[in-house]
């Protein structure tokens, strides 16, 4: 079983081996001005999968997130929501087996719970992925305090028990991955998932793919013994990384307040400021996988991560036409130079 970290460094998360082969890819990769961490890393996040990149890509971000640092949230939250058979589960228990710091738990799984076990003093599962990820399964069919519980942790790192002789608070710095099939929770609660993904129907083209893609996974490992032994690729660079901290200087946190200014002007995104609070801490796991300064694209990305029609609506499409413009300047031989905006 794993066993998740002593702190909530990936350091100390994602304390395992790296090739020495990957380590060498990872470093072009990062040198490369023309690639982009995201654009290639997802599809190391459930590989067996076939699409389902926003879902993945939120996946990644909630792996690689950081503790709690100086009264500040570091750590993300996903919900993956839908019918039965669109892949939740799949990404759920991929992120459960291969992250080394990830525990799973459902609705049956155990006798403690998210909780406590009253009777025996059994710390449930919440407490267990203290600083470390928890996978959730059918987060729906969980009880009112079990979700109250999660909902404080993922807010303030711990919950209250009374319960069973024991009172007081139990440190639960987590990750939540909560899979369900639909969305009634309270509102408060899912205004602490950072992530809110519907997996929906798979459509004609998706249902083929996805199927080719089962069809050869099958026959590579049940008749062939076809396995990949290796360590997966994510959790090396995540190791990789480490504790590389990117900077923002205050030029760079001018420019994103006035995209926030428009956002919230222009894209009438009033109210809900924790998500407001979301989007920088998406941007600055953004810019940590690439290893580099934070920008104005890295949180323009993560709004339109988090609210896909802005993206259609083209509110920040200045800000991709400058950063096209950027990475090709940088692609013919120049440095990167000061963030565009």
């Amino acid at each position: 079983m794993n066993t998740p970290a002593a702190n909530g460094s990936l350091a100390e998360r994602f304390d395992v081996p790296i090739d020495t082969s990957l380590a060498r890819r990872f470093h072009e990769r990062i040198e490369d001005p023309r690639l982009d961490t995201l654009d290639w890393l997802w599809q190391h996040v459930a590989p067996e999968m076939a699409g389902r990149r926003e879902a993945r890509t939120a996946a990644l971000l909630v792996a690689a997130s950081e503790g709690d640092r100086n009264g500040f949230r570091g750590r993300m939250h996903a919900l993956f929501h839908g019918p039965g058979g669109t892949g939740k589960t799949v990404l759920k228990d991929w992120c459960k087996y291969t992250l080394p710091d990830a525990l799973g738990c459902g609705p049956d799984s155990t006798g403690a719970g998210l909780r406590l076990n009253g009777n025996t003093g059994d710390l449930g599962k919440l407490g267990q992925a203290h600083e470390g990820t928890l996978c959730i399964e059918e987060f729906d069919k969980f009880g009112r305090e079990e979700q109250k519980a999660c909902y404080e942790a993922m807010s303030e790192g711990y919950f209250e028990v009374d319960k069973g002789g024991f009172s007081g608070e139990i440190p639960a710095e987590t990750r939540i991955i909560a899979v369900a099939n639909s969305t009634d929770f309270p509102q408060p609660l899912m205004t602490r998932f950072d992530f809110i993904i519907p997996m929906e129907e798979y459509d004609e083209q998706e249902t083929v793919e996805v199927s080719s893609a089962l069809y050869k996974s099958w026959r590579d490992g049940y008749l062939y013994d076809r396995l990949e032994h290796s360590q997966p690729v994510l959790p090396q660079f995540l190791a990789w990384v480490g504790e590389y901290r990117p900077p923002m200087d205050d030029d760079t946190l001018s420019a994103v307040t006035r995209l926030l200014e428009r956002l919230v002007r222009e894209g009438e995104r009033v109210g809900d400021i924790r998500q407001k609070q979301a989007y920088l801490r998406a941007a600055y796991l953004i810019a940590k996988l690439n290893m580099r300064p934070i920008t104005t694209y890295d949180w323009v990305r993560a709004v339109e991560m988090m609210h896909p029609e802005v993206a259609d609506e083209g509110l920040f499409e200045d800000v991709h036409e400058a950063h096209e413009a950027h990475v090709e300047q940088a692609a013919d031989g120049d440095e990167f130079g000061v963030d565009p905006l």
